[in-house]
């Protein structure tokens, strides 16, 4: 990890004034968009918002969320990682964030196995999770 962290990119990335917060940000649209489309699906499943149908929702809503997931969070992701590889792979914060993206993934194929109702409550507190758990990387 320290190879890793002490590479020409990652102190391009730790000093640079734009690179690592524009990532950063990047990270941040990304996991709004995951976890966003997540979240209203799985309170959707829930019984909120019974005015607007499933079956739409569920075409778009988890297609969102992985197209973000592929396309923004996980590049921006491992980007962020590469600049401080050494203090997040020892950090439990960053172990239990990996952990609950896990078990959302997990989730999700779940979900598609039949399991729904109990899905969107894993779902909820795996993402809210994991949200927590990117802020608190910020002050550990």
């Amino acid at each position: 990890m320290d190879a890793l962290e002490e590479g020409a990119f990652a102190a391009a990335l730790r000093e640079g004034a734009w690179l690592y917060p524009s990532i950063e940000a990047i990270h941040i649209v990304g996991l709004a968009l995951v976890a966003g489309a997540a979240i209203a699906f799985d309170l959707r499943l829930l019984g909120l918002g019974r005015a607007i149908p499933l079956e739409p929702l569920s075409r778009f809503l988890p297609r969102i969320s992985l197209a973000a997931f592929f396309a923004l969070s996980l590049p921006s992701g491992a980007l962020l990682f590469v600049a401080q590889a050494g203090a997040l792979a020892t950090n439990p914060v960053f172990w239990a964030k990996l952990a609950l993206l896990g078990a959302a993934g997990a989730n999700a194929w779940l979900f598609r196995k039949g399991v729904r109702r109990q899905a969107a409550v894993v779902s909820l507190v795996a993402w809210i999770g994991v949200l927590f758990c990117g802020r608190f990387l910020a002050y550990t």
